[in-house]
């Protein structure tokens, strides 16, 4: 019965767009049609909830949730959009994004894994403390530096959010599927005393799992500002629901 939800499930949505998706749900070819034209920018816009919802899915392995990934993604782009544009920036911004994503993303695992503070507690308090340091960094501007990098847009066009997403999930997936990490997590979610008895490394897996996180959101962050332009720092409100 599992194994037919998901398909019960595709056929059900698929009969409520053609009901109410208007004439380009009422046939294939319609659907196809639409697709074709307006496909590559849905892909471009989900992008980041793309990347995200491959971190989210370890998170949520190890029994855990984690609020402040849109939080984190913000403040990951206004810390980018601090550096000037042009060649530069690829030398500046992009890895001090890239640092700074993992260890925000570190410092929620070791809060949790720790400091043994529940991640709904943990995850809400820096969610706070990265929207207020978005304020601190930006105030009430909206910045665009990334107009000016060469380059950068591909990564909000179709080609370059796709190659983000597939790197993400055509290698890391299968690696994650077949490895003894991913067995480790699920036996961490399930039981972590445990799971620390069974000679798992709680901490360090736990402290791994929100790095990774933090790794996707610097993804996203990327695919972000390179769709949108600029930031803000009340750019990606909402995006942890």
């Amino acid at each position: 019965m599992k194994r037919l939800a998901l398909p019960a499930i595709l056929v059900v949505e698929v009969a409520v767009f053609n009901a109410i998706g208007g004439e380009h749900f009422h046939s294939a070819a319609g659907a196809l049609r639409y697709f074709a034209e307006y496909g590559g920018d849905i892909l471009a816009q989900s992008a980041p909830v793309l990347l995200l919802a491959f971190g989210m899915t370890l998170v949520l392995m190890t029994a855990g949730i984690d609020l402040s990934v849109g939080s984190l993604v913000a403040l990951v782009a206004c810390a980018m959009a601090s550096f000037p544009g042009g060649t530069a920036f690829w030398g500046t911004a992009i890895p001090v994004g890239l640092v700074l994503a993992a260890l925000l993303g570190l410092a929620n695992g070791l809060l949790i894994a720790w400091l043994d503070v529940p991640p709904i507690i943990a995850t809400l308090g820096t969610m706070i403390l990265y929207r207020g340091l978005c304020f601190g960094v930006m105030g009430d501007l909206e910045k665009a530096p990334f107009l000016d990098v060469p380059g950068y847009g591909w990564f909000g066009q179709f080609t370059g959010a796709a190659l983000l997403v597939a790197v993400v999930y055509l290698l890391g997936g299968p690696y994650f599927h077949h490895s003894r990490w991913r067995r480790e997590l699920l036996m961490l979610g399930g039981n972590r005393v445990a799971a620390r008895y069974a000679g798992i490394p709680v901490t360090r897996r736990l402290c791994e799992v929100y790095a990774v996180v933090g790794l996707l959101a610097f993804l996203a962050a990327v695919g972000f500002t390179a769709r949108n332009g600029s930031v803000s720092a009340s750019s990606l409100t909402g995006l942890e629901l």
